[in-house]
């Protein structure tokens, strides 16, 4: 049994019980267990360092919670950044389920998974939750994250975004530019004036420019978008890029709250 109860000492990227025995107070019942039942709902703040390389990542802060994982299905590595909803019986201590956009709707309190997660999480084991600060959160994820770019968590690419959509904060990952360009209306081809850090996958955004469009390909100043322009361009500003369509995750700063 783990020998922490009082301050939440244990690392990102682990869980307090990572290996050992999950003991319980009413066997052989087993739904009351013993570690952690201190640690539960405990905040702690972390620095914005990756816990195994040491490379900080920004000066800001992560607030991050203790909460203990009621799911029956084991979560792995594969899950962090994945978006949870905290339980409705125990408001920041306990979690079971991936966040949906009707909880974001709805002002249930959700938390993003510790994305530097690399055990297993058991049933009734603890983790950590960021709910406020930088964090990487799984493109899967159902709820938007709104940029001046228009990123959506569910498909990493630029779409049009109202105040009224489901947000969880605000896209902080990759290069985003702003560009003026020109293009003929229902065409992939689009011509900007300076084509200096434009990558392909990256998403584009703006007047004229479908939803969920991103660049196939581009050579100097000539750029080849992935759907066609749903009106002509004139010299018109673009956002270009942003997390790349194929990146699995997106970096974002989390808010646990729909502001």
């Amino acid at each position: 049994m783990s020998s922490i109860f009082s301050d939440p000492g244990w690392r990102r990227g682990t869980t307090l019980l990572a290996g050992e025995l999950i003991e319980y107070s009413d066997a052989p019942n087993n739904t009351i267990p013993t570690a952690g039942q201190e640690l539960v709902g405990q905040m702690k703040i972390f620095q914005d360092v990756s816990p195994y390389t040491g490379i900080r990542y920004s000066n800001h802060l992560v607030y991050c919670v203790a909460a203990r994982y009621k799911g029956t299905t084991t979560l792995t590595s594969a899950d962090a950044g994945k978006v949870f909803v905290f339980d409705k019986d125990g408001p920041l201590t306990n979690f079971s389920a991936l966040a949906a956009n009707t909880d974001v709707v709805d002002g249930r309190l959700i938390g993003v998974l510790d994305e530097y997660l690399t055990n297993a999480v058991r049933t009734n084991d603890i983790v950590w939750l960021v709910v406020s600060g930088p964090t990487s959160v799984a493109k899967g994820a159902t709820v938007v994250i709104p940029a001046s770019s228009g990123i959506e968590a569910s498909s990493g690419l630029a779409v049009v975004k109202t105040a009224n959509d489901n947000v969880i904060g605000s896209s902080i990952g990759g290069t985003v530019l702003i560009k003026t360009g020109t293009a003929s209306s229902a065409s992939t081809a689009l011509t900007v004036t300076d084509g200096t850090g434009i990558v392909a996958q990256m998403p584009v955004s703006g007047t004229g420019i479908a939803a969920g469009t991103y660049v196939s390909a581009v050579s100097g100043t000539s750029v080849t978008l992935s759907a066609n322009t749903s009106a002509a361009i004139t010299a018109g500003s673009l956002v270009i890029g942003g997390p790349l369509r194929t990146d699995t995750l997106a970096r974002v700063n989390m808010s646990a709250w729909k502001p």
